[in-house]
């Protein structure tokens, strides 16, 4: 069966790598699942004192080393990334949506392979809906990874234990915890 692959943008990836180890790169469950993220992520990463001090685990080797583990374009498709996001930046400016620079570059990997993105960002998501790239959030990739046996419950609300502690938390993140995984001791 061919690889069901699922590409990361930056703030999915910061919010499950450390709970969920390691992330990327290995195929879970019967649809052969394989979490991505494109190798920009690191600079995105080093230019962002703000990332570095909320995150500094992400440049310890074995997260390095996952991270490795990237989705990769044809030549062809390569070339095509500038005119994508082009269009992409051009209709977040006419909708007033304000998706960031390495995300949009995230989402034109997606679309061009044809493959669906995990983010939490509503501007982003938009964009994505837009050009009929598939999209869904991180509380709803630790569902799949649930029913997929790469992780079990318990381990979905530590990873949802950990974005309450930091506070990094997607919108309506309580409904949407206690909807999959049952209710916490903390709302």
């Amino acid at each position: 069966m061919a690889q069901r692959k699922l590409l990361l943008d930056s703030c999915v990836y910061l919010r499950l790598a450390q709970s969920v180890h390691p992330l990327l790169g290995e195929e879970f469950g019967e649809d052969n699942v394989c979490l991505y993220v494109i190798k920009e992520f690191s600079g995105e990463y080093e230019r962002s004192q703000r990332l570095q001090t909320k995150f500094p685990w992400v440049t310890e080797k074995e997260y390095v080393d996952n991270r490795n583990k990237k989705i990769t374009l044809s030549k062809k498709q390569k070339l095509q990334i500038p005119a994508v996001v082009e269009a992409f930046e051009d209709f977040a400016y006419n909708n007033d949506l304000v998706p960031s620079p390495v995300d949009l570059y995230a989402l034109a990997h997606a679309y061009l392979a044809g493959i669906e993105l995990i983010t939490d960002d509503e501007d982003l998501a938009s964009v994505a809906l837009e050009f009929k790239v598939g999209v869904f959030g991180s509380l709803e990739l630790l569902d799949l990874m649930v029913k997929q046996g790469r992780i079990d419950v318990s381990d979905a609300l530590a990873a949802c234990d950990y974005m309450e502690y930091l506070p990094d938390m997607p919108r309506d993140f309580y409904q949407k915890r206690n909807s999959l995984f049952g209710t916490s001791q903390r709302e």
